[in-house]
């Protein structure tokens, strides 16, 4: 498993305990490029925040400048310089995972403040900003000026990040005006769409990411998990399992890099990271 694989599955975990505590089950993790350590983490939290930006991106965003105490980006000036190895001091040294495309609103958040690249599970048919409505990462959206565009990658664990999805939408919603039952509705854990890679990369940058012999499947619009395979190709154990502790694992893993000094930033403000995420 690449380390790619391994950071989406942190996300992947986040989003079925978002799930379980009745968001939208949709989560990320911000990865440093140099240190290849997650550095912060996002759940959806619409709910519990009865706030409609409280996307997963977002808050990462938010925890991730009380943590380390930055706040640039592209647009933004510098984050403050990080000390004793070299890591960038600004948002441009991170990779996010998400589980959902990036909506219009949060592509265009990731690109103000500069991260360098996106990996996401399935595609945001009705709001999707890196391809599947607008690419506003990508050079040729002029709509943000200057800001540098960065790449978006989709497809880790997609059929996990689509079943997750059947999972919230099949679920009775209590606090809705006029709940209508969904008591009778059947899960479709068999069929899943197309994925037209084209929409979002390049055939070469595809093979580089992939490989050269899972090219068919770029040509074919084909999944990564791939069909006639066991379980369809999803991982059930990590979207069927509840992830009660993902949180505290993720904070100790941020607690330590932070005793660490290798991840410091002048800026640092003393504020408890995990304030805005669902426990």
């Amino acid at each position: 498993m690449t380390e790619d694989e391994l950071f989406m599955r942190d996300a992947v975990r986040l989003a079925r305990h978002a799930l379980d505590h009745g968001e939208t089950p949709v989560a990320c993790v911000f990865v440093s490029r140099a240190l290849r350590e997650v550095v912060a983490f996002g759940v959806n939290a619409t709910s519990r925040d009865h706030c409609g930006t409280a996307h997963a991106e977002l808050q990462a965003i938010r925890q991730w400048q009380e943590r380390w105490g930055g706040s640039g980006g592209a647009s933004g000036g510098t984050g403050g310089e990080a000390t004793g190895t070299g890591v960038p001091g600004s948002f441009s040294d991170l990779c996010v995972y998400v589980t959902v495309e990036p909506c219009v609103m949060c592509a265009s958040a990731l690109r103000q403040i500069g991260v360098s690249k996106v990996y996401f599970g399935c595609a945001n048919d009705r709001f999707g900003g890196n391809g599947t409505v607008l690419s506003l990462n990508s050079p040729q959206s002029r709509s943000l000026g200057a800001t540098p565009p960065y790449a978006a990658v989709p497809g880790l664990f997609r059929r996990e990040a689509i079943m997750l999805l059947r999972y919230f939408y099949v679920r009775e919603n209590d606090k809705a005006p006029q709940a209508r039952s969904k008591g009778n509705r059947d899960i479709n854990t068999r069929d899943f769409p197309p994925l037209h890679w084209g929409r979002y990369i390049g055939r070469e940058e595809f093979g580089r990411e992939f490989g050269s012999r899972e090219l068919h499947r770029y040509d074919d619009d084909l999944d990564l998990a791939g069909d006639g395979v066991a379980d369809h190709g999803i991982d059930w154990t990590l979207i069927d399992s509840r992830h009660d502790r993902i949180v505290d694992a993720l904070t100790e893993r941020l607690d330590t890099l932070e005793r660490s000094g290798r991840y410091h930033f002048g800026k640092k403000r003393k504020i408890a990271a995990e304030s805005n995420i669902i426990t």
